[in-house]
Protein backbone atom coordinates (compact mmCIF):
# COMPACT_ATOMS: atom_id res chain seq x y z
CA UNK A 1 0.00 0.00 0.00
CA UNK A 2 1.46 3.36 -1.02
CA UNK A 3 1.27 6.86 0.60
CA UNK A 4 1.32 10.32 0.01
CA UNK A 5 1.80 13.54 2.51
CA UNK A 6 -0.08 16.90 1.33
CA UNK A 7 0.26 19.46 3.07
CA UNK A 8 -3.18 21.37 3.28
CA UNK A 9 -4.41 24.88 3.68
CA UNK A 10 -6.83 26.17 5.05
CA UNK A 11 -8.66 29.07 3.12
CA UNK A 12 -11.71 31.61 2.68
CA UNK A 13 -14.24 30.21 1.17
CA UNK A 14 -14.46 30.61 -2.58
CA UNK A 15 -10.50 30.63 -3.09
CA UNK A 16 -9.05 28.10 -5.09
CA UNK A 17 -6.06 25.65 -4.66
CA UNK A 18 -4.53 24.12 -7.96
CA UNK A 19 -2.45 21.02 -6.28
CA UNK A 20 -0.04 19.03 -8.61
CA UNK A 21 1.87 15.77 -8.10
CA UNK A 22 2.62 13.63 -5.44
CA UNK A 23 4.04 16.18 -2.85
CA UNK A 24 3.23 19.93 -2.76
CA UNK A 25 3.90 22.66 -0.35
CA UNK A 26 1.43 25.66 -0.26
CA UNK A 27 1.96 28.63 1.31
CA UNK A 28 0.24 29.04 4.80
CA UNK A 29 0.29 25.06 6.27
CA UNK A 30 -2.39 24.01 8.47
CA UNK A 31 -3.03 20.75 8.62
CA UNK A 32 -0.67 17.61 6.97
CA UNK A 33 -2.65 15.33 5.52
CA UNK A 34 -1.21 12.00 4.54
CA UNK A 35 -2.94 9.49 1.77
CA UNK A 36 -2.74 5.88 2.14
CA UNK A 37 -4.09 4.24 -1.10
CA UNK A 38 -5.15 0.53 -1.83
CA UNK A 39 -8.63 0.75 -0.46
CA UNK A 40 -11.23 -0.51 -2.37
CA UNK A 41 -14.39 2.58 -2.82
CA UNK A 42 -13.68 3.10 0.74
CA UNK A 43 -16.82 5.05 2.45
CA UNK A 44 -18.04 4.58 5.96
CA UNK A 45 -14.76 5.16 8.97
CA UNK A 46 -14.68 4.13 12.77
CA UNK A 47 -11.06 5.05 15.03
CA UNK A 48 -11.70 2.81 17.66
CA UNK A 49 -8.45 2.73 20.58
CA UNK A 50 -5.59 2.64 18.15
CA UNK A 51 -7.15 1.62 14.79
CA UNK A 52 -9.25 2.66 12.40
CA UNK A 53 -11.89 0.87 10.51
CA UNK A 54 -12.22 1.16 6.97
CA UNK A 55 -15.59 -0.06 5.07
CA UNK A 56 -15.27 -0.87 1.18
CA UNK A 57 -18.30 -0.80 -0.52
CA UNK A 58 -16.72 -2.11 -3.88
CA UNK A 59 -18.93 -0.28 -6.13
CA UNK A 60 -18.22 0.06 -9.48
CA UNK A 61 -19.48 1.36 -12.77
CA UNK A 62 -19.29 -2.17 -14.31
CA UNK A 63 -20.57 -4.16 -11.31
CA UNK A 64 -20.21 -4.78 -7.43
CA UNK A 65 -17.14 -6.05 -5.86
CA UNK A 66 -17.31 -8.16 -2.93
CA UNK A 67 -17.18 -5.57 0.00
CA UNK A 68 -14.53 -5.95 2.92
CA UNK A 69 -13.10 -4.18 5.58
CA UNK A 70 -9.63 -2.74 6.39
CA UNK A 71 -8.35 -2.00 9.72
CA UNK A 72 -5.03 0.29 10.27
CA UNK A 73 -2.97 1.40 13.02
CA UNK A 74 -3.22 4.75 13.67
CA UNK A 75 0.61 4.88 14.47
CA UNK A 76 1.94 3.51 12.08
CA UNK A 77 -0.71 4.16 9.15
CA UNK A 78 -0.51 0.60 7.79
CA UNK A 79 -3.25 -1.85 7.45
CA UNK A 80 -2.61 -4.66 9.96
CA UNK A 81 -6.22 -6.63 8.89
CA UNK A 82 -8.73 -6.93 6.55
CA UNK A 83 -11.30 -9.43 5.74
CA UNK A 84 -14.33 -9.24 3.49
CA UNK A 85 -18.11 -8.57 4.45
CA UNK A 86 -20.64 -11.32 4.99
CA UNK A 87 -22.98 -9.23 2.24
CA UNK A 88 -22.34 -6.53 -0.83
CA UNK A 89 -21.64 -2.59 0.30
CA UNK A 90 -20.43 -2.10 3.87
CA UNK A 91 -22.27 1.45 4.17
CA UNK A 92 -21.94 2.15 7.92
CA UNK A 93 -19.67 1.55 10.96
CA UNK A 94 -20.39 1.75 14.59
CA UNK A 95 -19.04 0.87 17.84
CA UNK A 96 -20.91 -1.53 20.03
CA UNK A 97 -19.85 -3.13 22.98
CA UNK A 98 -16.76 -5.63 22.45
CA UNK A 99 -18.05 -5.42 18.46
CA UNK A 100 -18.07 -3.05 15.30
CA UNK A 101 -20.83 -3.38 13.98
CA UNK A 102 -21.27 -2.95 9.94
CA UNK A 103 -24.05 -2.49 8.24
CA UNK A 104 -24.57 -3.87 4.61
CA UNK A 105 -27.09 -3.21 2.15
CA UNK A 106 -26.42 -5.78 -0.27
CA UNK A 107 -25.90 -4.76 -4.01
CA UNK A 108 -28.75 -2.54 -5.37
CA UNK A 109 -31.10 -3.45 -7.82
CA UNK A 110 -32.76 -0.82 -10.27
CA UNK A 111 -33.95 -3.64 -12.66
CA UNK A 112 -37.46 -2.07 -12.37
CA UNK A 113 -36.38 1.56 -11.37
CA UNK A 114 -39.77 2.77 -10.47
CA UNK A 115 -39.07 -0.26 -7.72
CA UNK A 116 -35.21 -0.41 -6.50
CA UNK A 117 -34.40 -3.08 -3.88
CA UNK A 118 -30.84 -4.13 -2.87
CA UNK A 119 -30.38 -7.77 -3.31
CA UNK A 120 -30.26 -10.31 -0.36
CA UNK A 121 -28.74 -10.98 1.85
CA UNK A 122 -28.43 -7.89 3.66
CA UNK A 123 -28.14 -7.29 7.13
CA UNK A 124 -25.44 -6.35 10.03
CA UNK A 125 -22.05 -8.29 10.70
CA UNK A 126 -20.69 -7.83 14.45
CA UNK A 127 -17.01 -7.66 14.15
CA UNK A 128 -15.27 -8.43 17.58
CA UNK A 129 -12.85 -5.37 18.12
CA UNK A 130 -9.79 -7.14 19.58
CA UNK A 131 -7.37 -9.78 18.14
CA UNK A 132 -6.52 -8.80 14.37
CA UNK A 133 -5.38 -12.32 13.55
CA UNK A 134 -8.76 -14.48 13.82
CA UNK A 135 -11.72 -12.05 15.40
CA UNK A 136 -15.18 -13.37 16.08
CA UNK A 137 -17.98 -12.13 13.96
CA UNK A 138 -21.70 -12.92 13.90
CA UNK A 139 -24.02 -12.17 10.42
CA UNK A 140 -27.59 -11.18 11.43
CA UNK A 141 -29.81 -11.22 8.36
CA UNK A 142 -32.75 -9.18 8.67
CA UNK A 143 -35.86 -9.81 6.98
CA UNK A 144 -36.79 -8.19 3.39
CA UNK A 145 -40.41 -8.09 3.91
CA UNK A 146 -43.10 -5.70 5.66
CA UNK A 147 -46.88 -7.11 5.10
CA UNK A 148 -46.17 -8.99 1.91
CA UNK A 149 -44.51 -6.00 0.83
CA UNK A 150 -40.43 -6.59 -0.11
CA UNK A 151 -37.89 -3.87 1.93
CA UNK A 152 -34.38 -3.83 1.59
CA UNK A 153 -31.07 -1.67 1.73
CA UNK A 154 -30.17 -1.31 5.63
CA UNK A 155 -27.94 2.09 5.57
CA UNK A 156 -27.65 3.43 9.40
CA UNK A 157 -27.52 1.89 12.97
CA UNK A 158 -28.25 3.06 16.29
CA UNK A 159 -28.76 1.35 19.87
CA UNK A 160 -29.50 2.03 23.01
CA UNK A 161 -29.31 -0.35 25.75
CA UNK A 162 -30.68 -3.73 24.19
CA UNK A 163 -32.48 -1.92 21.43
CA UNK A 164 -30.81 -1.01 18.24
CA UNK A 165 -32.70 0.64 15.54
CA UNK A 166 -31.53 0.10 11.54
CA UNK A 167 -32.84 2.28 8.74
CA UNK A 168 -33.01 1.84 5.23
CA UNK A 169 -31.92 3.44 1.89
CA UNK A 170 -34.86 2.93 -0.01
CA UNK A 171 -38.20 2.74 2.29
CA UNK A 172 -39.29 4.45 5.16
CA UNK A 173 -39.28 1.55 7.67
CA UNK A 174 -37.21 0.37 10.05
CA UNK A 175 -35.60 -2.88 11.57
CA UNK A 176 -35.97 -3.56 15.19
CA UNK A 177 -33.87 -5.48 17.09
CA UNK A 178 -34.16 -6.67 20.58
CA UNK A 179 -30.54 -8.28 21.81
CA UNK A 180 -30.88 -10.73 24.62
CA UNK A 181 -27.06 -10.29 25.26
CA UNK A 182 -25.24 -7.79 23.21
CA UNK A 183 -22.28 -9.05 24.38
CA UNK A 184 -22.96 -12.66 23.06
CA UNK A 185 -24.51 -11.25 19.79
CA UNK A 186 -27.43 -12.87 20.75
CA UNK A 187 -30.91 -11.19 19.36
CA UNK A 188 -34.62 -12.22 20.79
CA UNK A 189 -36.54 -10.99 18.29
CA UNK A 190 -35.99 -8.30 14.83
CA UNK A 191 -39.15 -6.25 13.86
CA UNK A 192 -40.12 -4.20 11.16
CA UNK A 193 -41.94 -0.63 12.00
CA UNK A 194 -43.04 1.74 9.82
CA UNK A 195 -42.61 5.41 9.95
CA UNK A 196 -46.12 6.67 8.24
CA UNK A 197 -49.14 4.54 7.63
CA UNK A 198 -47.88 4.35 3.91
CA UNK A 199 -45.34 2.32 3.04
CA UNK A 200 -43.06 4.90 0.45
CA UNK A 201 -39.74 5.63 -0.81
CA UNK A 202 -37.29 7.22 1.86
CA UNK A 203 -33.46 7.13 2.74
CA UNK A 204 -32.75 7.60 6.90
CA UNK A 205 -29.71 9.25 8.81
CA UNK A 206 -30.38 7.73 12.75
CA UNK A 207 -28.99 9.04 16.18
CA UNK A 208 -29.74 9.25 19.59
CA UNK A 209 -30.65 12.05 21.94
CA UNK A 210 -31.70 11.63 25.76
CA UNK A 211 -33.13 7.93 25.60
CA UNK A 212 -35.09 8.23 22.13
CA UNK A 213 -34.04 7.60 18.90
CA UNK A 214 -33.82 10.65 15.94
CA UNK A 215 -34.15 9.84 12.58
CA UNK A 216 -34.14 12.06 9.70
CA UNK A 217 -35.53 10.63 6.02
CA UNK A 218 -33.70 12.65 2.66
CA UNK A 219 -36.79 11.93 0.72
CA UNK A 220 -39.43 13.92 2.59
CA UNK A 221 -37.01 16.10 5.28
CA UNK A 222 -39.14 14.51 7.85
CA UNK A 223 -37.71 14.02 11.62
CA UNK A 224 -39.13 11.48 13.98
CA UNK A 225 -38.56 10.83 17.10
CA UNK A 226 -39.03 7.08 18.69
CA UNK A 227 -39.30 6.39 22.42
CA UNK A 228 -37.06 4.44 23.71
CA UNK A 229 -38.59 0.93 22.84
CA UNK A 230 -38.76 2.46 19.38
CA UNK A 231 -42.00 1.13 19.18
CA UNK A 232 -43.98 4.48 19.19
CA UNK A 233 -43.15 7.45 17.09
CA UNK A 234 -43.32 10.23 19.78
CA UNK A 235 -43.31 13.62 16.86
CA UNK A 236 -42.74 13.72 13.63
CA UNK A 237 -42.51 17.02 12.10
CA UNK A 238 -41.42 18.64 8.27
CA UNK A 239 -37.31 20.16 9.28
CA UNK A 240 -36.85 21.83 5.54
CA UNK A 241 -37.70 24.81 4.56
CA UNK A 242 -40.34 24.17 1.90
CA UNK A 243 -42.68 21.02 2.25
CA UNK A 244 -43.24 21.32 -1.77
CA UNK A 245 -39.77 20.02 -2.27
CA UNK A 246 -36.91 17.89 -1.58
CA UNK A 247 -34.19 19.43 0.06
CA UNK A 248 -32.26 16.32 1.05
CA UNK A 249 -32.24 16.34 4.80
CA UNK A 250 -29.23 14.31 6.29
CA UNK A 251 -26.17 14.09 8.31
CA UNK A 252 -27.79 14.79 11.96
CA UNK A 253 -25.05 16.12 14.76
CA UNK A 254 -26.14 16.84 18.01
CA UNK A 255 -24.95 19.44 20.12
CA UNK A 256 -26.75 19.78 23.69
CA UNK A 257 -30.22 19.67 22.94
CA UNK A 258 -30.22 21.00 19.28
CA UNK A 259 -30.13 18.75 16.23
CA UNK A 260 -27.77 20.07 13.13
CA UNK A 261 -28.54 18.46 9.32
CA UNK A 262 -27.30 19.53 6.08
CA UNK A 263 -29.98 19.64 3.41
CA UNK A 264 -27.78 18.16 0.18
CA UNK A 265 -30.03 20.09 -2.44
CA UNK A 266 -31.09 23.61 -0.13
CA UNK A 267 -27.77 23.48 0.75
CA UNK A 268 -28.22 24.93 4.27
CA UNK A 269 -27.70 23.48 8.16
CA UNK A 270 -30.62 24.24 10.20
CA UNK A 271 -30.71 23.56 13.92
CA UNK A 272 -34.02 22.20 15.71
CA UNK A 273 -34.93 22.41 19.32
CA UNK A 274 -35.17 19.24 20.80
CA UNK A 275 -36.84 19.39 23.98
CA UNK A 276 -39.60 21.47 22.14
CA UNK A 277 -40.09 18.61 20.06
CA UNK A 278 -40.40 16.02 23.08
CA UNK A 279 -42.01 18.33 25.14
CA UNK A 280 -45.05 19.39 22.68
CA UNK A 281 -44.38 18.34 19.33
CA UNK A 282 -43.37 22.12 18.03
CA UNK A 283 -40.50 22.51 15.87
CA UNK A 284 -38.44 24.98 16.62
CA UNK A 285 -35.88 26.08 13.81
CA UNK A 286 -32.89 28.41 13.02
CA UNK A 287 -30.74 28.19 9.73
CA UNK A 288 -27.36 29.06 10.19
CA UNK A 289 -25.34 31.85 7.94
CA UNK A 290 -23.47 29.44 5.63
CA UNK A 291 -24.73 28.19 2.10
CA UNK A 292 -23.59 24.53 1.71
CA UNK A 293 -21.71 23.41 -1.87
CA UNK A 294 -22.47 20.91 -4.01
CA UNK A 295 -23.18 16.98 -2.20
CA UNK A 296 -22.34 17.76 1.52
CA UNK A 297 -22.33 14.09 2.21
CA UNK A 298 -21.21 14.42 5.96
CA UNK A 299 -21.21 16.99 9.16
CA UNK A 300 -18.99 15.81 12.59
CA UNK A 301 -18.14 17.87 15.70
CA UNK A 302 -14.47 18.63 15.60
CA UNK A 303 -13.86 20.67 18.81
CA UNK A 304 -16.17 23.38 18.11
CA UNK A 305 -16.45 23.47 15.00
CA UNK A 306 -18.97 21.63 12.57
CA UNK A 307 -16.93 20.01 9.63
CA UNK A 308 -19.05 19.43 6.41
CA UNK A 309 -17.64 16.78 4.22
CA UNK A 310 -18.37 18.30 0.70
CA UNK A 311 -17.93 15.46 -2.17
CA UNK A 312 -18.82 17.44 -4.83
CA UNK A 313 -16.29 19.87 -3.64
CA UNK A 314 -13.56 17.87 -3.02
CA UNK A 315 -12.73 19.42 0.56
CA UNK A 316 -14.39 19.54 3.95
CA UNK A 317 -15.73 23.10 4.61
CA UNK A 318 -15.06 24.37 8.40
CA UNK A 319 -17.75 26.32 10.55
CA UNK A 320 -17.32 27.85 13.86
CA UNK A 321 -20.49 27.70 15.83
CA UNK A 322 -19.77 31.11 17.28
CA UNK A 323 -19.60 32.49 13.39
CA UNK A 324 -20.54 30.01 10.75
CA UNK A 325 -20.50 32.72 8.06
CA UNK A 326 -16.62 32.78 8.68
CA UNK A 327 -16.08 29.49 7.14
CA UNK A 328 -12.85 28.24 6.12
CA UNK A 329 -12.13 24.63 3.57
CA UNK A 330 -9.52 22.46 3.81
CA UNK A 331 -8.72 21.17 0.15
CA UNK A 332 -8.48 18.09 -0.50
CA UNK A 333 -7.06 16.12 -3.73
CA UNK A 334 -8.96 16.85 -7.01
CA UNK A 335 -11.83 14.18 -7.98
CA UNK A 336 -11.30 12.55 -4.69
CA UNK A 337 -14.85 12.64 -4.09
CA UNK A 338 -14.77 12.23 -0.17
CA UNK A 339 -17.40 10.55 1.49
CA UNK A 340 -17.22 10.57 5.41
CA UNK A 341 -15.08 11.78 8.00
CA UNK A 342 -14.34 10.51 11.67
CA UNK A 343 -11.75 12.00 14.21
CA UNK A 344 -10.36 10.07 17.32
CA UNK A 345 -12.06 10.98 20.36
CA UNK A 346 -8.89 11.80 22.27
CA UNK A 347 -5.98 11.61 19.87
CA UNK A 348 -4.98 14.42 17.22
CA UNK A 349 -6.19 12.32 14.10
CA UNK A 350 -9.17 12.64 11.81
CA UNK A 351 -9.74 10.25 8.58
CA UNK A 352 -11.47 11.26 5.47
CA UNK A 353 -12.49 8.22 2.92
CA UNK A 354 -11.56 9.56 -0.53
CA UNK A 355 -14.05 7.29 -2.58
CA UNK A 356 -13.18 8.35 -6.37
CA UNK A 357 -9.03 7.70 -5.04
CA UNK A 358 -9.76 4.42 -3.53
CA UNK A 359 -7.84 6.08 -0.46
CA UNK A 360 -7.98 7.61 2.93
CA UNK A 361 -6.68 10.49 4.23
CA UNK A 362 -5.60 11.12 7.66
CA UNK A 363 -5.28 14.46 9.04
CA UNK A 364 -3.03 15.69 11.81
CA UNK A 365 -5.35 17.92 13.44
CA UNK A 366 -2.30 18.74 16.48
CA UNK A 367 -2.42 22.25 14.80
CA UNK A 368 -6.49 22.78 14.99
CA UNK A 369 -7.19 26.36 16.24
CA UNK A 370 -10.27 26.01 18.80
CA UNK A 371 -12.25 29.06 17.69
Amino acid sequence: MNHLVIPVVALLTGMMVMVSGCETSLQSTEFEITVRSGFDRPQALLFRDDHLVVGNSGYRASGWQEGSISILDRHTKETVYEQPTAAFNPQQIRALGRWNIVVETGKYDFTDFENPLSLPPFGIELIEHGPMDSPVNHFIELPNQFEENPISAPVDIATIDDISIITSGLFDVVWRIEWSSVERGEVTAIDVLPLDSELRTGLGSITTWNDQFVILDFNSDRLYLLDRSARTVQCSVHFGDNPDLMEGLQTPVIIGNTLYATFAFSGHIRGIDLTTLADECMPSISTLDVVLGQVPNDMDMVGNELWVTQSGENHILRLSMESPGDATVIVLPVSSNPWHFNAHETASIGAVSLWNLDAVGLIDLSLLTVR
